[in-house]
Parts: structure tokens; sequence; C-alpha cells
């Protein structure tokens, strides 16, 4: 575009839609009538110009914001994009009072994963954004999310790594990392798409303008007293009975996102694709609540359930120490593996193999029932479930179908498969058993079944 063409359609500049450190961004409509925002630039113009052209016109996503033209007439630098009508996700989280729901969240959260995601991973040369927050959100009529702003990203050649002693960034999103060496990779936008992950489900400002503790740093405090803890941060507005679980694997995700060692964060990829799997969670709810019928009925105080305690007898291998059974535990026919063991008189039977790498793992009847659950497989026996503990701590659960037998006859044979020691056997942890449900609970295996391996998911459990 030439600068009288610009002039023109933004009808000489007439609707200012921001400002920034940049310059200022205009209303326009091009003769095709179709809505454009033109940012002009004043400050640092050549240099920024030139990064932010060079950067916006190598992507093409349908979450970042649309590079329509450019202009780069004397003393007349701007870019042309596309407008994006809700403006940005800040401004609908702070200073709007229009309800969110969860699911909308959450579906703002997937389509910045996936873009970023793209950028990082799955162009010809890296993009790194550099100042991922939810300023740079923008939102259309739908609540649609686009990418935007590149003013101070970075393309990266893959075989370099980038310093820079030009640290620039937004405070309360800026990678901390970052900021102390000036090392500019993919996992600082990491971190701070972590931050934006807190800000949808607190609906809190990363940064405060009296001093306050900055949200990062207040949701770290409370991740160490717990989650419950961390509950209290949630936005009300989406605590539900039904989406507490999804929100808390968020939350989670975002822990992962804000951590201080690089190798530790996720790939956005593996974002993106962790919270397209908490998109389709409320659909296994009904899923959740048939694997555990009795959390209703026989809903228990935390305090009233036996954990698995155990002690390290060797690297290889665990003893059980021994397990009161509560009163409660024996009216509800819910025996942890631990107590089971102990009846036996065999001086092997409560010893059984556990990777060294779940040393110290352990949980309660109340963490089961309120986990979340994932079908595995099915079968001739019965259903297979991955399920997710608060802590994050995952185990297999087999719920078994039309296994009729006297509940003396269903110990006997969890006795025998509890006792095996031997570490190409899977070790049972606990058991389940009543009437009408019968279940098995054993750690995750990561690979799967050797099935699953050689035939891939064309393979049913």
């Amino acid at each position: 575009f030439t600068e009288d063409e610009i002039r023109r359609f933004t009808n000489n500049y007439k609707t200012i839609l921001g400002r920034g450190a940049f310059g200022e961004v205009y209303e326009g409509v091009p003769e095709d009538k179709s809505m454009v925002a033109v940012k002009k630039f004043i400050y640092n113009v050549k240099e920024t110009f030139a990064k932010e052209l060079i950067v916006h016109r190598e992507i093409n996503h349908k979450n970042v914001v649309r590079l329509v033209g450019y202009c780069v007439d004397e003393n007349a630098l701007m870019v042309v994009t596309e407008y994006i009508s809700r403006g940005n996700l800040s401004n609908i989280l702070h200073q709007d009072s229009i309800p969110i729901t969860l699911d909308t969240r959450l579906r703002i959260a997937i389509e910045c994963a996936e873009a970023l995601g793209y950028m990082h991973s799955q162009m010809y040369t890296q993009v790194i954004h550099g100042d991922i927050k939810p300023a740079n959100i923008l939102l259309d009529d739908g609540l649609g999310a686009k990418i935007s702003d590149f003013g101070i990203s970075r393309l990266v050649n893959t075989e370099k790594t980038l310093y820079t002693l030009n640290v620039i960034g937004s405070i309360g999103y800026m990678d901390p990392l970052f900021a102390q060496n000036g090392r500019l990779t993919a996992k600082s936008d990491v971190y701070s798409f972590g931050v934006v992950l807190l800000e949808l489900i607190t609906r809190k400002k990363a940064r405060t303008e009296f001093g306050e503790i900055a949200l990062v740093e207040s949701f770290i405090q409370s991740l160490s007293k717990g989650f419950r803890s961390v509950r209290e941060m949630f936005d009300p507005e989406i605590v539900t009975s039904s989406d507490i679980k999804t929100i808390q694997e968020i939350a989670k995700l975002a822990g992962k996102c804000l951590k201080m060692e690089l190798t530790k964060r996720p790939e956005m990829l593996e974002v993106a694709e962790r919270l397209r799997k908490l998109k389709k969670a409320p659909r296994q709810v009904q899923e959740r609540l048939a694997l555990f019928p009795w959390i209703r009925k026989n809903k228990q105080d935390p305090a009233e359930t036996s954990s698995l305690e155990s002690s390290s007898c060797s690297q290889n291998m665990r003893t059980v120490a021994p397990v009161k059974m509560t009163p409660s535990q024996e009216r509800n026919d819910i025996t942890p593996i631990a107590a089971l063991l102990q009846k036996s008189s065999s001086q092997n039977v409560g010893t059984f193999i556990i990777s060294s790498t779940l040393t110290g793992q352990s949980f309660e009847l109340e963490d089961l029932l309120q986990a979340s659950a994932e079908v595995l497989g099915k079968g001739t026996v019965g259903t297979t479930y991955k399920v997710t503990l608060d802590s994050g701590y995952e185990l297999v659960v087999k719920r078994l179908k039309e296994v009729v037998l006297p509940k003396a006859k269903f110990e006997q044979h969890v006795t025998q498969i509890g006792a095996i020691q031997n570490k190409h056997v899977v070790p049972l942890r606990w058991y389940y058993y009543s009437k009408d449900e019968k279940m098995v609970v054993y750690d995750v295996i990561l690979m799967g079944s050797l099935a699953k391996v050689l035939y891939g998911n064309l393979y049913t459990v």
C-alpha cells in the first residue's frame, strides 16, 4: 500500500484502536470493504518494522492474525493486518464483565497453544514470539483466538542458540531465565503461555499496580501448600463440581510450563495435545462416575482411609508395612493390597516389585475416588482405565466384569497375584470388592502392551 491509500481507507487515521511502545493502531476499510487494522510505527521504526514484517510474513496459521499488506513510503512505515472485532483477551478478562465459560477459556488456550506449536515446531524456520500475553491475543466475534504483535519476535535457525544483550519483554510474563542470561528459546514462550493459563482460570492479572504479590508467585506459593490452596485462586465463575477436575489439570499444566528448569517445561505441541484431551474430558464424566459408582453412596472422610504405606527394602523391592483396617474399610469392602497381603502366612507375601522411580508414592482411597479416568481399552475380562490422581501420579484400574466369585475366593486370587516378586510382572497395588463391583489397580506401564507396540491403535485390549 502507499501512504495515500492508507490515509484514504483509514479516513485520515480517524479511528484509533490502540497505542503501544511501537506506535499506534488504526481502523481501516480498503476498497474490498474488508475491515483491517493499520499499525503505524513511530518509535524505533526501522528496526522494529523490519523485524515484525520479516517474521509475520512467514506465518500462515488460522490462529495467527493474518498479514494483509504493508507500507514502506518515506517516513510512513506501516503494517496492515486483518481486523479482529472483540479486541484483546486482557480486556475481556479484566475490564469487561461478560461471563466466559470454562469451555470457551479452554478453547482459547488450545488455539493459542496450537499456533505456538506450529511456530516452534512446524515451520521451516522456527519462530519465537517473545511476548505472549493476553494483550497480544486477539478475539473475534466468536471469541476465537488469534496471536498478534510480532514486534519482538525472532526467526531462529534451529542449529544455533539465540543469545541477546537486548532483553525485551513484558513484566509478569517474561521468562525469568531469559531475563537472567539472555538465552532465548521456544521454552521462553512456554513460560509466558503458563502465565496466560493462570490468568484464564483465575481471571486475575499477572501483575498488579499496588505492590501485591504477583500472580505466578502467589500460584507457586499455593502450589507448595497443596491443591486445596490452589483451588482458592480459581475464578468462582467457572468452579463447579463437574469442572473442578479440568481446572485443576489446567493448573497443573500451567505449573509445568512455569518450571525454572528448561528441560522440565513441555513443548507447545505437548501442551496443545494435553489441552485438547481436557477439552474432551466432559464427555468422560459419565464414564468416570460409572467407574466409581460407590462415590456418592459410600463417601468417606479421607481421615478414615488407610493409605498404602511402605518402606524401601532394596533398590528394586519394597515391603508393605502393617496397615490397620478401619471399621469403615471393613464395612465397605475396600481393602488396600497392603492390608490384604498381611493375611497370608507365606514368608514372601507382602513384598512385591515397584520401579525405583515410584519410591515414596502412595495414595488414599479418597484420591482414587476423586481421580479422573481415561479408557485405555475394553476386553473380555473388563474395561481398563488410566487414572490420574490429583498429585499427577498415574495408575491403571481394571474394572472386572462377569467375575462371579465369593469374596474369599476373590481375595485368594489377588493374594496370589500380589505375592509375585518379579521385575517382569506388573505389581498389583490395590483391589476393590463388592457384590456389584470388582476392581484391581496396577502401576502404569508407559509403553503399553506389546500388541499396541506391534499393531498400534488397530489393536483392541
